[in-house]
């Protein structure tokens, strides 16, 4: 361990650094990077490159990155605004996304967050759990179908994917913006 991480103060967990950036702020970009900034995160120069993959197979119209390793662990934040495929032929549905990744498996900050949700998902294969979340209370919605859609287009339903590989973990937020 190098001299600079010896005395250091406690490293914030995958999770905690998910919840304090990417929940506590409903993924919106501008008080996440502030967020983020302040607790030392580095800017991660986009220079053009095209814009992440977003789980579900949307796009990102804006986004900003940023970086910060824990001891020899990257981790990699990325924000913005981008758009969602709808289902059953519906149109695409604007989102305010925040994804942070590890690139070391995470299993301690995995299960911590799917301790604290405390709910049953809604989708769940063997490398992601994908939750709907009130994004007034942050609880895990009972809620299924149509009436789950209904809230979730109002934008009162967040998605939490968790997703594990034996290469990362990730943690995302997705919060609907409602057609105006």
């Amino acid at each position: 361990m190098s001299a600079a991480f010896a005395g250091s103060a406690h490293a914030a967990a995958l999770d905690e650094d998910f919840r304090s950036l990417c929940v506590a702020h409903k993924g919106a970009s501008t008080p996440i990077l502030a967020a983020a900034d302040a607790a030392g995160w580095k800017v991660l120069p986009t220079n053009g490159a095209p814009p992440p993959q977003i789980p579900g197979g949307g796009t990102l119209k804006t986004f900003s990155m940023r970086l910060k390793s824990e001891g020899a662990t990257p981790r990699l934040l990325v924000v913005g605004d981008g758009s969602v495929p709808g289902d059953d032929g519906q149109p695409e549905v604007a989102m305010k996304i925040c994804f942070l990744a590890s690139t070391q498996p995470d299993p301690d900050s995995l299960a911590s967050e799917k301790a604290s949700l405390k709910g049953e998902p809604t989708l769940q294969t063997p490398q992601a759990t994908i939750y709907l979340v009130e994004t007034a209370s942050g609880a895990v919605s009972p809620l299924k179908g149509d009436a789950a859609d209904a809230k979730f287009k109002k934008g009162e339903l967040a998605t939490v994917m968790l997703m594990d590989t034996p290469q990362a973990t990730a943690f995302g937020y997705q919060l609907p913006q409602p057609n105006p």
